[in-house]
């Protein structure tokens, strides 16, 4: 009697541990009832067992609803199992241009061209790349976390100019408009039969950095609706940041005649560096659609918020004479001791971005795209737009003598404008 108790008591807990180790890992939705045997089954539908695999509703009870993500076909499927990804995007955009006012012409008694200023001192087309990182929070990809960010090339771009002062040569002169008396005038920088003088420049044109433009964002994902073999549609809410530099510096040198008052030689310098810090929120929606291997997706985002602008101007003029030696004066010719220094402000910006994109999903872990992203910037300070050509003469040490120099305009400024970028995208992401 005891041998059959104990026989009977190790037989309970072996049946109780195999229905225990026969539990699935996560709960399933409810099969419908089958009415078929297994011999009227078809063979797609019958488990390693012999016995009728059950069939799941989208609601979890009816029969007319996709599968389940972990029973989701390999290829052309949204919801393949995967729990990370990491991709990685080659840029070609266009940037908008930043313009300046005419910073140099060259004149003949028959005619004044612009030789420097307008579009020409920067480059639009730019390379860049950027990398996304994310991850699924819960197993059936419902909610979930993704970071990016990327970096265009700066637009460096150089000018130079010289002037020979030989007879017949033209004039390179720097235009300005009086405030004094409401006329157009002109600085010599190479005067036929009087100078001879170079300018020159770089990055943001005539030494010349235009739009050093990079961003980065944390975004949370949450799905909307989904049909896990063809399309589904997402919520984004996340943290946006964005950066926009630009760099300006003009130099002129002039070679006066032997005994001239000012000094043999004479430099003229302008630098004018703006910079933008965008912080804010941003919302957005994401949809993606899969046919077989091939997918098209794209989404569409808007931040909201703060936009920290900032100017930074300085200038210097040198002169060099035989006798006197260096003289120097913490005045140029765009930059001032009326506008020198640094200026700052926050403004509210707004920052709407969308992008489109086709693919193609090999298997469950690799997709390639190629798509196209447009992006606008309001409220944003470049250095083109801080130049300022209304001009005082008594300010400008080359065109009043230095006794008798003032400090009246122009103002220090900030003018503010928008910005746009826009182009082609190819992409590549990995999934595990």
């Amino acid at each position: 009697m005891k041998h059959a108790i104990v026989g009977s008591l190790t037989a309970l807990l072996a049946g109780a541990g195999l229905a225990l180790a026969q539990q699935p890992d996560e709960v399933l939705p409810r099969p419908r009832t089958l009415s078929a045997t297994p011999s009227e089954v078809p063979a797609d539908q019958v488990g390693t067992a012999g016995v009728p695999m059950p069939t799941y509703g989208g609601d979890g009870g009816s029969a007319d609803g996709p599968a389940p993500s972990f029973m989701a076909p390999v290829c052309g499927s949204l919801s393949a199992p995967f729990r990370y990804w990491i991709g990685g995007d080659y840029h070609l955009w266009w940037l908008k241009q930043n313009r300046y006012p005419a910073l140099l012409v060259a004149a003949t008694p028959n005619d004044i061209q612009t030789i420097a200023g307008g579009n020409d001192l920067d480059r639009p087309l730019r390379n860049g790349g950027g990398m996304t990182l994310g991850g699924w929070i819960t197993d059936y990809q419902g909610f979930g976390l993704e970071g990016s960010w990327f970096v265009m090339e700066p637009g460096t771009k150089s000018f130079g100019t010289t002037g020979t002062g030989a007879a017949g040569s033209a004039n390179i002169l720097r235009p300005f408009f009086d405030v004094t008396t409401g006329q157009e005038e002109f600085l010599p920088v190479s005067v036929p039969g009087q100078t001879s003088g170079t300018a020159t420049g770089s990055s943001m044109g005539i030494q010349c950095d235009s739009g050093r433009f990079a961003g980065a964002g944390v975004d949370f994902i949450g799905n909307l609706c989904c049909d896990c073999n063809s399309y589904r549609v997402d919520f984004l809410i996340g943290y946006r940041y964005l950066m926009l530099d630009d760099r300006f510096t003009m130099a002129t040198t002039t070679d006066f005649p032997a005994g001239d008052p000012l000094g043999t030689v004479t430099t003229v310098s302008d630098s004018i560096n703006t910079t933008n810090r965008f912080n804010g929120g941003e919302l957005g929606l994401r949809g993606e659609w899969h046919s077989d291997c091939w997918l098209v997706k794209g989404t569409v985002k808007a931040a909201f918020g703060d936009n920290q602008e900032g100017a930074d101007f300085s200038g210097l003029t040198s002169f060099l004479s035989p006798t006197l030696g260096a003289t120097n004066f913490n005045s140029g010719f765009l930059v001032r001791p009326s506008n020198s220094g640094s200026v700052t402000k926050e403004a509210f910006a707004i920052v709407p971005e969308a992008d489109l994109a086709i693919g193609y999903q090999v298997g469950t872990w690799l997709r390639f795209t190629v798509g196209y992203s447009i992006l606008y910037w309001s409220n944003v300070v470049r250095s083109g737009d801080q130049v300022n050509l209304n001009i005082n003469p008594r300010e400008v040490p080359t065109l009043t003598p230095p006794s008798t120099l003032t400090t009246i305009t122009p103002a220090p400024m900030l003018k503010c404008t928008n910005f746009w970028a826009q182009g082609l995208n190819v992409g590549l992401e990995l999934r595990f």
